[in-house]
């Protein structure tokens, strides 16, 4: 069994305590980066789970992976093929009225959505970004 998401929950846990110390704090950042670039799959899997809105170190983690290029071209890969074979919503009964359903939006692809959402913000991924939607 993989030990990836229980590294990043840890690293991810670290990051709220580090405040203080930027060296210390942009260290454990880039061990975040090196730890998915190496653990893809595992890493993408563990990153989805984290509730959204995406509180302040994930979206810190997010801007210190898309620093890297390559990386960021196999995310969007990924990200995209998931988007594509997701539902991103299920319907249910609306309680109120027998008549309606209500869309809730399922939390997986509303994750990649996020992840793509802070990709497309960083000036970092802007060539890889340009590649698909040019």
């Amino acid at each position: 069994m993989s030990r990836v998401p229980q590294i990043l929950r840890s690293l991810h846990e670290k990051l709220t305590l580090i405040l203080d110390h930027q060296q210390t704090r942009t260290g454990t950042l880039r061990a975040v980066r090196t730890l998915v670039a190496h653990h893809l799959i595992p890493s993408l899997s563990a990153l989805l789970t984290y509730p959204t809105p995406f509180d302040e170190h994930v979206v810190e983690m997010w801007k210190m992976i898309a620093q890297d290029g390559q990386l960021t071209t196999s995310i969007f890969d990924h990200i995209l093929e998931l988007l594509a074979r997701s539902l991103p919503y299920e319907e249910k009964d609306d309680p109120r009225e027998k008549t309606s359903t209500l869309k809730t939006a399922m939390p997986v692809p509303l994750a990649a959505t996020c992840i793509l959402s802070e990709l497309f913000k960083s000036e970092d991924s802007e060539a890889q970004v340009l590649d698909y939607y040019e």
